[in-house]
């Protein structure tokens, strides 16, 4: 740092110009030069200097960080991180460290008391709203085609030109003007799930978005809610954001528009408790707040809740909402915000992240129960740790040992090396430090390449659909389930030159710019995801891929079956149908036995039904168009019997045939379906 700038400055900050360190300097040597660093640039008497306190608190920012390390490498003649500052915060803690002594609390994470391979989670359904996708199966797409949701802030969030300015100090304003944003979150179909609409106008859209996504993972899972009832499942929600509340203050007339529900509509807890209330779970039901690592420590919860079988089922999940604008101007107060609106992860040009809201939910059972019900596995969470940066650099500086520590712990869960790890989602927020110190924690952990070793490849999603804060470590869960369920590895966004700090040379890792494929062989594919909470949660998540799965009968050409479709209105059943309709389009050689199977058991039954008795799919999608336009037109092959309340009406004038019944399989059935529309 120059003079004026307080800061460092090479040319005067080593005492003694030209004096060179002991052969092997002690710590008390270290600490003494780095005493006189702090001393000399502060104008102060070094005795006022306490080798315990961290060095942000002498005006350490991250820029000078990095210099004080070059001035320790001059110093020393050695080679030495630019984050080491952020991993030995304090006088004391770095000397230690370059004198080689050591700290016998260094290596307790390693053994956060997790078991050696714990029993497996199975992640059986899935369900997500994210920017630019609306489900899993648009998710995939936008990962796959290395899409970028990113947009500008909507109007109906607020003005942006009113909030923008460019320089980040500017009180009042915003440094951005970008986000990655959902669609009509104002929109909730409350008597669907019994809510009356004066309640609805009170509840935060958190609540009714991650009613209406639980709701969709559920199905895709196959878990009819009616069976689920009072049951011993449980709800882990990770959620930060109040926006809600905060406009519902900003109201003209408030508080006078305060009613009963605001306490119940905002409050985190209800988060959860709703879904349980809603579906009448009996297990665990728990709102959590670690910012941006909240729901990864969810799903570790979720994962803990069934080994201990205190949950047969556990719902993990994450929501974030971004409704107005103050705490995006902290943000950019604070320089967190990337100018241009990009997370540009792991560049050169890294300063800072853009904002993204949505909702993941993730259906998980013991795999040994999963495989018993016949559900179908999409990955299995082998293991997981949650831990803490304690006093680092400053509460938001992250601790790269600490993010080691978490790493190692979740692969001591799972019962793997970590050099086993395929793929790494990072936490990868595209800060100039943070993106380092993690990439540094990753080289570290999984060790040096080996003589016919694979790569381990390192991406984020943020650099798609932005920073999903509580939701983010959810997001990055549903995409390695989709890459293994693919067997592709999609592409890393907006990375043009590699940030300096980090080296991959002489490092397993590499970053996929390009969709890698990623195909099943002789050895299990293991991934890991890891989230950091700005206050210093961290969680890393260790997935595999699914065991092989038997396939189910073969069915018997020409055997008829039935698939039976409700909603709760007829307009509901309408769009149901025509969604369906579009779902067998897409997937022409769908199983119409396992298809039946799913819609028959897999959902809940609701007043207005439709039923369809077919040989054929494509016949099926036939009459089931017809239908939904209005005008059935039953063929010889299909027969439609239409429910509206208690009147049950037939089109068609054939007899149901004998054969009609649902198939009973033995092995894991296909559950590939589109969700009751809200």
């Amino acid at each position: 740092m120059d003079a004026g700038g307080g800061g460092w400055n090479r040319s005067s900050s080593t005492p003694g110009p030209g004096q060179a360190p002991p052969l092997r300097p002690s710590r008390e040597d270290i600490s003494a030069w780095l005493v006189a660093q702090i001393a000399q640039r502060l104008d102060v008497a070094e005795d006022q200097i306490d080798v315990w306190e961290p060095f942000t608190s002498y005006g350490l920012a991250s820029r000078d960080a990095v210099l004080l390390t070059g001035d320790l490498e001059l110093w020393l003649g050695e080679s030495l991180s630019p984050t080491l500052a952020y991993d030995y915060p304090t006088v004391d803690a770095l000397a230690r460290y370059l004198a080689g002594e050591h700290d016998r609390n260094a290596d307790a994470p390693d053994g956060l008391d997790g078991t050696s391979a714990a029993e497996p989670i199975a992640i059986i359904g899935l369900g997500c709203r994210f920017p630019g996708a609306s489900d899993p199966d648009s998710y995939w797409r936008l990962l796959r085609d290395g899409i970028d949701a990113i947009r500008e802030v909507p109007p109906d969030r607020w003005d942006v030109d009113q909030f923008y300015h460019s320089d980040p100090g500017t009180p009042g304003r915003m440094s951005t003007r970008w986000g990655g944003f959902l669609d009509d979150v104002d929109l909730f179909d409350a008597s669907f799930f019994g809510i009356s609409p004066r309640e609805a106008a009170s509840l935060d859209p958190q609540q009714r978005l991650l009613l209406e996504v639980t709701w969709e993972a559920l199905e895709n899972a196959g878990q009819a809610s009616d069976r689920l009832a009072r049951t011993q499942a449980g709800v882990f929600v990770g959620i930060s954001s109040m926006d809600y509340s905060q406009l519902q203050a900003q109201s003209p007339d408030y508080p006078f528009d305060v009613d009963t529900y605001v306490s119940t509509g905002n409050a985190h807890s209800l988060a959860a408790n709703r879904i349980s209330y809603a579906l009448d779970l009996r297990g665990p039901s728990v709102a959590l707040d670690t910012a941006c690592s909240s729901s990864l420590v969810a799903l570790h919860l979720a994962c803990r809740s069934l080994r201990d079988h205190e949950s047969d089922l556990a719902l993990a999940a994450g929501v974030n909402l971004i409704l107005e604008p103050s705490v995006t101007i902290s943000f950019s107060h604070a320089h967190m915000m990337a100018l241009d609106g990009r997370c540009k992860t792991f560049d050169a040009r890294g300063d800072g992240y853009v904002r993204g809201e949505g909702a993941g939910v993730v259906v998980l059972k013991r795999l040994s129960d999963a495989l018993q019900d016949g559900d179908v596995v999409y990955a299995v969470v082998r293991g997981s740790a949650v831990n803490q940066d304690g006093r680092t650099a400053g509460i938001t500086a992250p601790s790269g040992l600490a993010q080691q520590a978490v790493v190692r712990a979740a692969a001591k869960q799972a019962g793997i090396a970590p050099r086993q790890l395929g793929y790494v989602e990072a936490h990868g927020t595209g800060t100039a430090l943070g993106d380092p110190i993690e990439m540094n924690a990753l080289a570290a952990v999984l060790g040096p390449p080996t003589v016919g070793s694979e790569p381990c490849w390192v991406s984020s999603v943020k650099t798609n659909i932005g920073h999903l804060e509580a939701a983010a470590g959810i997001a990055g869960v549903i995409k390695v389930v989709l890459s293994l369920t693919h067997e592709i590895i999609p592409p890393h966004l907006h990375l043009q030159q590699l940030n300096p700090r980090i080296a991959l040379e002489g490092t397993r890792l590499a970053i996929p710019t390009e969709p890698q494929p990623w195909p099943r062989g002789d050895r299990p594919r293991f991934a890991g995801v890891s989230s950091f909470g700005f206050g210093g949660t961290n969680a890393h998540i260790v997935i595999e891929e699914p065991p092989e799965q038997l396939p189910s009968v073969d069915e018997v050409a020409g055997t008829f079956h039935m698939l039976t479709l409700s909603a709760k209105t007829e307009s509901s059943l309408k769009l149901l149908v025509r969604d369906m309709v579009n779902a067998l389009a897409q997937r022409p050689g769908v199983s119409l036995a396992d298809l039946c199977f799913s819609a028959n058991i897999g959902r809940a039954r609701f007043n207005h039904r439709v039923a369809a008795v077919s040989q054929a799919t494509d016949e099926l999608a036939t009459s089931f168009a017809a239908f939904a336009a209005g005008s059935p037109t039953p063929t010889e092959d299909c027969v439609l019997v239409h429910r509206t309340g208690l009147a049950v009406r037939a089109d068609g004038c054939q007899a149901l045939p004998e054969r009609a019944g649902v198939p009973h399989h033995a092995g894991p059935l296909r559950r590939d379906l589109p969700s009751v529309p809200a």
